[in-house]
Parts: C-alpha cells; structure tokens; sequence
C-alpha cells in the first residue's frame, strides 16, 4: 500500500511539474527589442536578483529579464509595440521604494 501511495504522489508531482502549457488567458510575447542596463542598489544576489527580475517579467510585452549580480546589469526582450525601453527603465527606478537605479548601457 505504501508503495502505490508512493508512486501515485510521484506521478501526480510529476504530471503537474511537466506541465508547460501556458496558462489560460496569457499571451506569448515576441520579442522584437532587447536592452541592457547597468543596475545601481543590489546589495546581495538572492534578493536583489529576484526582485528585479520579478519586476521586470511582470511586465506587458517581457519575454525573458535576466538579471547579472556579479555585472549588476539586467538584459530584457520586449516588444516594443507593447512597451517602450524607457518604462523598463522607470519600472527599475520606481520598484522597491526606488532603492535601485537602471541606467542603459
């Protein structure tokens, strides 16, 4: 019994863990524009990282925001008919009470 209990857990972890559909309602961004930017205020990398990557991917129009502690720079596709460069920018200035500052590179 505790065998099939097991193997049931893991074949419903694993169905739900593999599952790469995208979630309904949400749109697939075409990245047409990519811009990086010297990143000012990271004080540590699990935080620091996470946060503006955060702030970043929860924008309309980001594909993919990668965040460098080690360069403090953060790299991000976008399409530009959804978001222009300089709210990228704002959205780094304005998070987490201003405490970083994004400047293009």
């Amino acid at each position: 019994m505790k065998r099939f209990l097991s193997i049931a857990i893991f074949s419903i972890a694993l169905a739900t863990a593999c599952n790469t559909a995208p979630a309904e309602g949400s749109e697939t961004v075409v990245a047409n524009q990519e811009i990086t930017l010297a990143v000012d205020g990271m004080t540590c990398e699990m935080g620091c990282k996470k946060a503006i990557e955060k702030t970043l991917q929860n924008l309309p129009g980001v594909a993919s925001a990668e965040v460098d502690y080690e360069t403090k720079t953060a790299k991000v596709s976008f399409d530009n008919n959804l978001l222009q460069s300089d709210a990228v920018i704002q959205a780094v200035n304005e998070s987490y009470n201003g405490i970083y500052s994004a400047t293009p590179l």
